[in-house]
């Protein structure tokens, strides 16, 4: 019964807690790459340093056009690797000296870390009221095979945001995550300048703060996950 009571007490939180309150409580730093000035290199220190998967790259006035993950990184070495020392260098890597591969990595390292940035949309439409049941399941998309390790929030309110369309009813613009393809046309995405993030640690972390780490059942059971 104790189980049961923690488990159902989760379960309502992720239910009523909202994505606003859950920022203003648990805000943490939106680090980013700039096009036109982040290099590849750079996009290396940042996900190290923070110890993160992917950042977001802004365009030349703040506004998101794309992110660059890890894999992103590696394929592209992979693709720098093969355009020089052609596609079967890994069966000629003895003939490779270490002062020409040392170039080639200082070379990659150089270009801009928009080059090598993927179609990462901004994962789903929300808005004050949006939960933190709704993030997981629209914005990680934890029901589906391929999941978001992070989402990017768009918040209207705070200083550094250009976001000019106003809420119903005269009420103030609502924090909310969007989704904004890569290639938008400019006139429809120009409205978009990420402010925070919000990770899958942030909630494991929440959860585990409420009593998560106590209770033995499974994800399905929570209703985080489809049945059937």
């Amino acid at each position: 019964m104790a189980n049961e009571d923690a488990f159902s007490k989760i379960r309502n939180f992720l239910t009523e807690e909202t994505l606003n309150h859950f920022i203003s409580e648990h805000h943490q730093e939106l680090e980013v790459l700039r096009k036109g000035t982040s290099t590849v290199g750079d996009a290396c220190k940042l996900l190290s340093g923070q110890t993160i998967l992917s950042a977001a790259i802004l365009d030349e006035d703040g506004e998101y056009l794309g992110a660059v993950s890890v894999p992103d990184i590696l394929r592209g070495l992979v693709r720098n690797l093969e355009a020089n020392l052609g596609e079967g260098y890994l069966d000629n890597l003895s003939g490779v000296s270490a002062e020409e591969l040392n170039g080639l990595g200082t070379f990659y390292a150089s270009k801009p870390a928009a080059s090598v940035l993927h179609e990462a949309d901004l994962w789903m439409k929300g808005d004050a009221a949006t939960t933190l049941m709704a993030v997981l399941r629209e914005g990680f998309q934890i029901e589906q095979t391929r999941v978001h390790h992070r989402i990017y929030v768009c918040d209207p309110a705070k200083a550094s945001h250009h976001v000019s369309t106003g809420a119903a009813n005269g009420s103030a613009p609502a924090p909310t995550v969007v989704n904004i393809p890569l290639g938008s046309e400019k006139e429809g995405a120009s409205a978009w300048v990420p402010t925070d993030v919000v990770t899958q640690l942030d909630f494991v972390k929440l959860l585990a703060e409420k009593g998560l780490a106590q209770v033995e059942a499974t994800v399905e059971e929570l209703g985080l996950a489809k049945v059937g």
